[in-house]
């Protein structure tokens, strides 16, 4: 007896075939869709990550505006280099150098200095990373952050466990009390934020790629009544509006990507005083905006 034997016919091979090919084309599509996905929020996440480090450094920098500077210079400030393009600001500080995190040694004095090359101040270790040393660079400053002196220490002595004598290169008159801080490096120093060519530069440091705005922003509170409206926020300010400047915010435009599958090509921003629509040249990247208020505590405001 034979058995029969019944195999698949070509139509219906052709139609399974058709079946599983749809099936791990989806599949193919649909893992290709996660892997994007995964992509764009890790870039996403390092940028977010990156740009909170940048954020905290504008802000050390304009809390440290002003900082021993004389009442002749403008400790901040900052506009669009040409008013007739809608470019990125740039924002120019002046102070005296403190490195972010804290490195500068710092004292203050503990007599009187009336016009004299030595002086005495308070000794905290026997660190030599914490007390002045000899070869620092030091300026002196009363309560309100004025600059009273700056001289060189030339010799140091423990006068007991409080106290040290420094002989400087200059005498210093100054009241007890008054903070010295020495410099890492001599003099003021001007800090530069600006974006060249699609990105933020602190001095000559780049510290962001794919940057589309910086824009600053000062509230200038003209009648003093501690309320900012939207006609107070203005991109530049003079001298005589130094002590009517109650904050200053800084906003950046920061693109991830790019995304073949992402599209914002025409779509306006407005972003304090500058309003642009995107380019097709970057239309698929997408836009992360971040933004620090701060209020420059060495302005005297």
């Amino acid at each position: 007896m034979k058995l029969k034997r019944k195999g698949f016919t070509l139509i219906e091979l052709v139609v399974g075939l058709g079946l599983v090919s749809i099936f791990a084309l989806a599949a193919v599509s649909f893992l290709a869709s996660q892997l994007r996905v995964n992509a764009t929020q890790t870039a996403i996440s390092h940028a977010q990550t990156s740009m909170e480090a940048t954020m905290n450094l504008i802000r050390w920098d304009i809390m440290m505006a002003g900082f021993g500077s004389p009442s002749s210079i403008t400790p901040v400030s900052g506009a669009n280099p040409d008013p007739t393009r809608p470019d990125p600001d740039q924002l120019v500080i002046e102070t005296y150098y403190s490195p972010v995190g804290g490195n500068g040694h710092w004292s203050y004095l503990v007599q009187d200095a009336n016009g004299l090359t030595n002086i005495f101040v308070r000794r905290w270790t026997d660190n030599v990373f914490t007390n002045l040393a000899v070869g620092d660079t030091v300026i002196v400053f009363n309560i309100n952050k004025i600059k009273l002196g700056e001289a060189r220490v030339q010799g140091s002595s423990v006068v007991n466990s409080n106290t040290l004598r420094l002989t400087l290169s200059a005498p210093i008159t100054a009241m007890r009390g008054s903070l010295i801080f020495s410099l890492p490096q001599d003099g003021r120093t001007e800090i530069t934020y600006q974006v060249v060519n699609g990105a933020l530069f602190r001095n000559n440091t780049m510290l962001q790629d794919n940057v589309e705005d910086f824009q600053v922003e000062y509230w200038i509170d003209s009648n003093n009544d501690g309320v900012d409206t939207p006609d107070e926020w203005r991109p530049t300010f003079t001298q005589n509006d130094l002590s009517n400047l109650k904050l200053i915010r800084v906003t950046v435009v920061k693109l991830v990507g790019p995304d073949s599958h992402y599209d914002e090509g025409g779509r306006n921003y407005s972003i304090a005083d500058d309003t642009y629509t995107v380019s097709n040249f970057t239309r698929h990247f997408r836009r992360k905006i971040y933004e620090v208020t701060v209020k420059p505590r060495n302005m005297g405001v």
